[in-house]
């Protein structure tokens, strides 16, 4: 482990290295159980936070895409202030078929009818 505050680091270090159970789905965390590995993880984030002298919920609510740009080579094209209202309007219309007209939402829903 590179960064003793890395919290994927961490979380990957007590899941594959402490714990090591896998079944057909992945790392199931039988041995050392998902409650206790979670419980550890929150007091590894809420330490790495003291550590870099940052509230906790900056860890929370920053994304980190130093990897992506990285491994990936890709950067955000639109700042988050101004991407997120959009995210969030495209995945209502995609997932809950929710549409503006006329700056009105209308959810779309569709209705069956069966004769009994």
């Amino acid at each position: 482990m590179e960064d003793h505050t890395d919290q994927t680091d961490i979380d990957n270090y007590m899941v594959q290295q402490l714990d090591g159970t896998l079944d057909d789905w992945g790392w199931c965390k039988k041995k050392l159980e998902a409650n206790a590995i979670l419980a550890m993880s929150l007091a590894a984030c809420k330490a790495g936070t003291s550590v870099k002298n940052i509230p906790l919920y900056i860890v929370k609510r920053t994304p980190d895409i130093s990897k992506a740009k990285d491994l990936l080579g890709w950067e955000p094209k639109v700042p988050l202030r101004k991407g997120r209202p959009l995210m969030v309007s495209d995945f209502r219309e995609s997932i809950l078929g929710d549409h503006k007209e006329h700056g009105v939402s209308t959810t779309t829903t569709t209705t069956s009818s069966s004769s009994y």
